[in-house]
């Protein structure tokens, strides 16, 4: 059912989700990212701040800090799984993997090489800021409008 919680939530996230797409696309020089890298962060955030973030708001202002915690770790899971996917879909396509075990396997090296890339402090700090704000947002905006 939607609320305001949830768009508050949804919005917030996915424009972190752009924001911290632009800090990430100039790091990843070796290895550039999908063309549609910012889009798909962003449709994740999107998704999961209604989900995770918006579902959960009408607890406290404390548990909000939690809440939005687990909506950045989520997007972030959701985010470099499907952009491993993408990655691994494409080496093999390339034919650079034998067999399906392989390519799975990749999905989950390729996550973990993006990661690292990922790890700057900037970036860090950004997600776990803007994911409680935005748990602090959607539980404000249950308990004025909801």
């Amino acid at each position: 059912m939607p609320t305001a919680a949830r768009l508050v939530a949804a919005v917030i996230l996915a424009a972190m989700a752009w924001y911290v797409s632009d800090l990430i696309q100039p790091l990843m020089v070796e290895d550039p990212p999908h063309p549609r890298f910012q889009l798909i962060n962003a449709g994740l955030g999107l998704l999961v701040g209604w989900t995770v973030i918006g579902s959960r708001a009408r607890d406290t202002y404390v548990a909000a800090f939690a809440h939005g915690l687990t909506g950045a770790a989520a997007w972030v899971f959701w985010a470099m799984l499907a952009h491993s996917t993408i990655k691994m879909v494409e080496l093999s396509l390339r034919k650079q993997y034998d067999d399906a075990m392989q390519a799975v396997v990749g999905v989950f090296e390729i996550a973990l090489k993006d990661g690292q890339i990922m790890g700057s402090a900037l970036v860090v700090t950004t997600i776990i800021i803007v994911g409680m704000g935005a748990g602090l947002a959607a539980t404000w905006a249950s308990r004025r409008f909801d």
